[in-house]
């Protein structure tokens, strides 16, 4: 929202600074220069001008320049090339009022948003300590109820131990009056009941002391317990949490991995069965061929029965090639066995090594991911801590925020102090330098009568010493004139700006001058112990300075500080073109206006103060 309205305002105050703020004030120029067709620094010369040639004022644009009429051109120059007179001043004035406004609209909505942003912190901050008193809250109704059912389990134990004490006691009685009424009867089974009656006493305290024993053990378990429960009400849920996640991911892995052994075996299964069945076919081929050997061993000896007669030698021949037939059968019968072995051998092992394989990269795969869980978690707790830093880091911005205004605000009134004391101490140094001044003034006088005389009456070596004390005064007045003496001379870090301010130097007897910059802003001070009312900025009765050169140019300065009653304290813009124009000529008379009377100063002590002193602020 705000990077919208800050365009628009500037915007708006550019576009009234060049339609709204329509004028004509009639100046001249006060040096030869440019006239320009936009105010940028890259527009075009549309026109040349020189100095005291006549132009119209329209408006004032904001850094130093004018909008003007000059002949038939309409343009923009700076102020340094025109004579600023006081209908120019009310428009560079008037300018100033709206960037104010405009300023403090943008300061105000800069706030609004601070407000809002401190305020949303707040309510976090809020709901957060709001969930930590529920927490607490939680908590402590659960220590209440843990305490309550404790004393419930103590009034039930006490209630069962006074109703066994009472048992034990009616027990007691009724084995007394049993006793009395037997007595009589029956002493030795009285003495036999009372050996047994002692016994049973000594067991009832052995099982009252054992039972005290367990009870007190029993609430000391309760306490324990409730104490741990108590600790381990805030971790309980989180350790839950992750102890589900755990085995949630365990019996993921588990039941992957299961699942990845299930295939395996069931692929070694698969291979077993094949290489059975390869087998049962192998077998079933071999008696097959059996089979078929045998039948052909038969008709060899039917063959050899029905050719007997033949002759041996061709039979035993028959029979070797049928023999040799036969080996070399069995032979390759007994190699493709072998081979089915070996391919049976290899595929196994092959089998086997795959399902390893298999087997590894899956518990890889489940590595990975038990280290992605991880990684996750660790992001996420990382991500919540950030997010907790930050809102801390926002908080700490807020407070240095406040802490640095406040500290602006702070600096700018010890300033403001500073100025009234130092004024009072102005006051007071212009008394004595005035002093000095006229002390000055008189022993020059002085000095002026004695060089007379020595001239006519004393001798060459008095001669000598006159010229030499004038030469050091000489020498420490040209000293007094190339250096600059300051009042304040400091960098602000926080407002990033450079403030200059001179002592106050002496012009006459009741008036000082002192010169002041702030930034970009140059400023000059008149100080006049006279009573002229006050220094006013208001249109009607506004406070002026003229400052008459000897070269009979003049300058014109209005107060355009607060209104300063009592002793004349103005302050007025010094704007570079009337710097260059005091740098070129001493001072001839200055002429101070007031808002009940005015003072015309025509004896200056310090001519050359701006030929000199407007170095000390450049």
């Amino acid at each position: 929202m705000v990077k919208h309205i800050y365009p628009l305002i500037v915007f708006l105050s550019f576009t009234t600074n060049l339609f709204a703020q329509e004028a004509s004030i009639s100046t001249k120029f006060s040096q030869d220069g440019n006239l320009y067709e936009t105010p940028t620094k890259s527009s075009e010369i549309i026109a040349e001008f020189k100095e005291n040639q006549k132009c119209i004022v329209t408006s004032y644009l904001g850094n130093y320049t004018y909008k003007i009429k000059y002949k038939d051109f309409v343009g923009f120059v700076k102020d340094q090339y025109l004579f600023v007179n006081e209908q120019m001043m009310d428009l560079y004035f008037d300018h100033e009022e709206k960037q104010r406004d405009i300023a403090i609209a943008e300061r105000k909505e800069k706030e609004k948003k601070e407000e809002e942003i401190s305020n949303k912190a707040k309510r976090a901050k809020e709901l957060i300590e709001q969930n930590r008193i529920d927490s607490i809250a939680k908590i402590e109704l659960e220590a209440k109820k843990s305490s309550l059912e404790l004393k419930r389990n103590d009034s039930i134990v006490k209630a069962k131990e006074q109703q066994r004490i009472q048992r034990v006691a009616q027990a007691k009685q009724d084995s007394i009056a049993k006793v009395i009424n037997e007595q009589k009867k029956i002493l030795a089974e009285q003495r036999k009941k009372d050996s047994i009656n002692k016994v049973e006493a000594q067991k009832q305290l052995v099982i009252q002391r054992r039972n005290d024993s367990i009870a007190k053990a029993k609430e000391n378990q309760k306490i324990q317990l409730a104490a741990q429960r108590k600790k381990d009400s805030i971790n309980q849920v989180i350790k839950d949490k992750n102890r589900i996640l755990a085995e949630q991911r365990k019996n993921d892995s588990i039941n992957q991995v299961e699942a990845q052994k299930q295939l395996v075996i069931q692929r070694r299964n698969d291979s077993i069965a094949k290489v059975k069945e390869n087998q049962k076919i192998q077998l079933a081929a071999q008696r097959k061929k059996d089979s078929i050997n045998q039948a052909i061993e038969e008709k060899n000896r039917i063959l050899a029965e029905q050719r007997k007669n033949d002759s041996i030698t061709q039979v035993e021949a028959k029979n070797k090639r049928v023999l040799e037939l036969l080996r070399k059968r069995n032979d390759s019968v007994l190699k493709a066995r072998e081979q089915a072995k070996v391919v049976l051998e290899t595929k196994r092992n092959d089998s086997i090594l795959k399902a390893k394989a298999e087997e590894k990269i899956v518990l890889e795969k489940l590595r990975k991911r038990n280290e992605s869980f991880a990684k996750a978690e660790a992001q996420k707790k990382e991500k919540a801590k950030k997010l907790q830093e930050t809102a801390i880091n926002k908080a700490k911005l807020e407070e240095n925020k406040n802490f640095i205004q406040k500290r602006q605000y702070d600096s700018i009134l010890k300033v403001r102090e500073q100025e009234r004391k130092q004024l009072v101490e102005l006051r007071r140094q212009n008394d004595s330098i005035a002093r000095i001044i006229e002390q000055e003034r008189s022993a020059l006088e002085k000095l002026r009568n004695d060089a007379s005389l020595s001239q006519e009456s004393k001798t060459s070596k008095t001669a000598s010493r006159t010229e030499e004390n004038k030469r050091l005064e000489l020498l420490k007045r040209m000293k007094f004139r190339d250096s600059c003496h300051y009042q304040i001379n400091e960098y602000d870090r926080f407002y990033n700006i450079t403030t200059i301010r001179t002592e106050a130097y002496p012009l006459s007897k009741n008036l000082t001058v002192e010169l002041y910059k702030q930034g970009r802003k140059t400023n000059v001070f008149f100080n006049y112990t006279g009573d002229l009312g006050c220094a006013s900025y208001l249109p009607r009765e506004r406070s002026s300075v003229k400052v008459s050169l000897e070269n009979n140019q003049t300058i014109v300065f209005y107060h355009s500080w607060d209104i300063e009653c009592g002793v004349f304290l103005f302050k007025s813009i010094l704007t570079s073109a009337q710097m260059n124009i005091l740098k070129n000529s001493p001072i001839k008379s200055i002429t101070l206006k007031g808002t009940e009377d005015s003072k015309e100063v025509n004896f200056i002590d310090y001519k050359e103060f701006f030929i000199d002193k407007l170095k000390c602020i450049d």
